[in-house]
């Protein structure tokens, strides 16, 4: 950790930087007279100064530099000095003002809102005065000022690209526009989406400084992501490649983008040094270029100035700096927010998971205003299903957003809490926070929020049991991830429209869907989504009737989920597992998993997920002819069901249909008329239920239907014998044939 002796004070200012011209030659010619210039312009402008409530902080060669607290103040000194010396042929004064966050230290000011304002002042002319856009925009509405643009400039060793304008008003001398072309920077103009890959920074610093690097890319990528109608690489995409033998226009190619970032970082001591190159591989031009050093108290702002300089390149707008000028992040505490980032992205197990929680956590401590640190702790700890500490730190990070206006991270945070609800079961909830959320995100343009909202939202509607609208969403959200080129969003969104289509009995397509999603898994080094879509395939080999091949894929996505420490998912995995022994007619294992699962979702509070153990457990009981474990378990389940949202009733009919056929085989009263009510609200019944249904209430069309849907999987199958010799299939089929003897 670096350590500091004291804290800089950071605040939102405007700086002046003054320059005499031809001061170095007069200097050389006539010592005397250079410096009665400077102790000219020193009478002149500390008055003016003091006048506009700015104050004088140093004298460098014939340089000055003073402070200010707001730029109409700055700028109104500027234009004084410019017309109080026009008529003096002595004093030929540049002059140049910026305005953002300023660090104060032992009376003197640093940073790089001070280094912009020195650029400013080397390109203004002479008897002129150059602003950035941040201070010409604050003096839009302002009385006597007015100014011409000079385009998106290349100031060299600051690190970012900067809207100049020079400001015009009488006895202002005006710029010669063609002097600027130069280093003018012409941002994208093509009506094409811009598309962008920002390669991760390479660290040239010590290997324990890597983490610097990975985290500023990583934010980087996000906040590019967020801006609006931008194609973003993310970072799984680019880890699938091998840079090193890569040429930017070959990586290009690879990526689907037309620009490229790369660059380099490099840490010693209390500074920091970077490099930074774009180039449009349409054209394979270098369109900017830069090496700057920063302090170490700059740090929490290097990516904003890289992003900000990349938005104005892609001409998307930029960041919103004002909220953000007005947070002072506490440098300390942004590093251990990086070595908590880089720390749980290459985590290997759940040691790392309780490192990196440390780092966020001691972050926070820090600066309780570094939200994205409560965001990731909140993470950590909801994919490892602890969710009511992951909702506490939800909930706190939405609620300090809404203080400090963060709209992006009060969408965030509101999407999350949506989430916990969902893994809770409780649908309306989640819908609400959902929605709150997608409405945040339409009104910032944030594509990538947008996307995730109509994907969340979509599996709402599926899980309620209305297919069509939750296929639209997913494939709106789907169709968004394409055109962002997010290779993780497309294969989560066809895990989903896959979910769909094996909801409504489409099993090819779904398997189609879930293979396609698997595969970009595989292409991004994703363990924990490979994991997933592992599981997805499993399922359908197990509705296909390969009960081999889906339990080969649950026992493989397990190994991943319990590598991982996923507690949601191995409890998933377990669930998944008993039920395809149970297929296979191996109760005894069926019966263990089972009740591992259900040991697993009662440590999550997930009360949907105990009722389905339970119903799993109680269907074992049954094959055993242990009715009275049966009913037990059973009549659990459904008394767990009362007050959750589940939608068409698919596990309520499931449950109901085991119980009354228990009830049945001890001679126990039931009401036929439920299970009619209840299979008219439930679709795609599988054979093994069609089963169930003759045998409770002996309608011959559900065994008949049970037969075709048994001959229809056995002819899809190669081992079409071994099929038909699993429990369940083989008392279908001497069913209907002792049906018609």
């Amino acid at each position: 950790m670096h350590q500091t002796t004291s804290t800089p004070l950071r605040k939102l200012t405007a700086i002046m930087f003054t320059d005499i011209a031809g001061y170095t030659k007069a200097m050389s010619v006539d010592e005397k007279s250079a410096l009665m210039m400077l102790h000219k312009q020193r009478s002149i402008l500390k008055p003016l100064i003091k006048e506009n409530r700015g104050t004088f902080v140093k004298e460098i060669g014939d340089g000055t530099l003073s402070y200010f607290n707001s730029s109409l103040d700055a700028a109104t000194c500027a234009v004084k000095l410019q017309q109080s010396t026009y008529d003096d042929s002595e004093l030929n004064i540049r002059i140049g003002v910026h305005s953002g966050q300023v660090l104060f230290e032992r009376r003197d000011v640093f940073g790089d809102v001070v280094n912009v304002a020195a650029r400013l002042e080397s390109i203004a002319p002479v008897g002129g005065v150059c602003v950035s856009k941040s201070v010409f925009d604050e003096l839009l509405d302002k009385n006597g000022f007015d100014g011409v643009s000079l385009g998106l400039q290349q100031l060299k060793g600051v690190g970012r690209l900067i809207d100049v304008f020079a400001l015009k008003a009488e006895k202002l001398i005006q710029p010669d526009l063609k002097e600027y072309e130069e280093n003018k920077v012409k941002p994208h103009s093509d009506e094409e989406v811009p598309s962008v890959a920002v390669l991760p920074l390479e660290n040239k610093g010590k290997e324990e400084d890597a983490f610097y690097a990975y985290g500023i890319t990583t934010d980087l990528i996000s906040d590019l992501s967020k801006a609006g109608k931008i194609r973003v690489t993310s970072m799984k995409d680019i880890d699938a490649l091998d840079l090193e033998t890569l040429s930017s226009t070959e990586t290009a190619l690879k990526l689907n983008v037309r620009y490229v970032l790369s660059g380099i970082l490099w840490k010693h001591e209390n500074m920091f040094r970077l490099t930074i190159e774009m180039v449009d591989t349409k054209d394979n031009t270098l369109i900017w270029a830069d090496n700057w050093q920063d302090r170490w108290e700059e740090l929490p702002l290097i990516k904003d100035k890289i992003a900000e300089s990349l938005l104005r390149l892609l001409n998307t707008g930029v960041i919103d700096g004002k909220k953000k000028d007005a947070i002072q992040t506490n440098t300390d505490a942004y590093e251990y927010y990086l070595k908590a980032k880089y720390k749980y992205a290459k985590r290997q197990n759940i040691e790392d998971t309780e490192i990196a929680r440390g780092l966020f956590q001691k972050a926070i401590e820090l600066d309780d205003t570094l939200l994205h640190a409560k965001l990731g702790l909140g993470i950590s700890y909801h994919e490892t299903g602890d969710y009511d500490k992951a909702m506490s730190f939800y909930e706190k990070a939405a609620k300090r957003a809404k203080v400090l206006g963060d709209d992006q991270i009060t969408g965030a945070s509101l999407n999350n809490i949506g989430l916990i609800y969902f893994d809770k079961g409780k649908n309306d909830e989640a819908m609400d926070y959902y929605s709150r959320s997608f409405k945040i995100r339409k009104k910032l343009n944030d594509k990538h929020g947008i996307g995730m909202s109509l994907y969340n939202i979509g599996l709402i509607y599926e899980r309620k049991g209305d297919y069509d609208k939750s296929m639209d969403y997913h494939t709106r959200s789907l169709e968004i991830c394409k055109e962002l080129g997010d290779k993780q969003g497309i294969a989560t969104s066809l895990n989903s429209i896959g979910i769909i289509y094996d909801r409504k009995g489409d099993y090819n397509k779904a398997l189609d869907n879930f293979t396609h999603s698997h595969e970009i898994c595989k292409e991004l080094s994703d363990k924990r989504w490979i994991g997933g879509s592992l599981n997805s395939i499993g399922m359908i080999y197990e509705r296909k009737g390969d009960y081999d091949k889906s339990l080969d894929n649950f026992i493989r996505s397990l190994e991943i989920k319990e590598e991982l420490g996923d507690k949601r998912g191995i409890t998933s995995s377990l669930m998944n597992i008993g039920s395809s022994y149970y297929d296979k007619g191996d109760y005894d294992k069926s019966l263990d998993y089972h009740n591992r699962s259900l040991v697993a979702f009662k440590e999550l509070s997930d009360k949907r997920g105990i009722a389905t153990s339970l119903y799993n457990i109680g269907i074992v009981y049954y094959e055993k002819r242990d009715y009275k474990k049966t009913i037990e378990s059973l009549e659990r389940s459904l008394t767990l069901q009362k007050g959750l949202d589940l939608g068409q009733g698919e596990l309520v009919f499931n449950v109901t249909l085991y119980l009354f056929l228990s009830y049945k085989q001890i001679g126990k009263e039931f009401d036929p008329k439920e299970i009619y009510s209840l299979i008219k609200e439930t679709e795609n019944l599988e054979c093994g239920l069609n089963l169930r249904i003759f045998e409770l209430i002996e309608d011959k069309s559900f065994l008949e239907t049970a037969y075709k849907q048994v001959l229809g999987k056995a002819n899809d199958l190669e081992d079409s014998e071994k099929f038909l010799n699993y429990p369940v299939p083989k008392a279908i089929v001497e069913a209907w044939e002792n049906l018609q003897n």
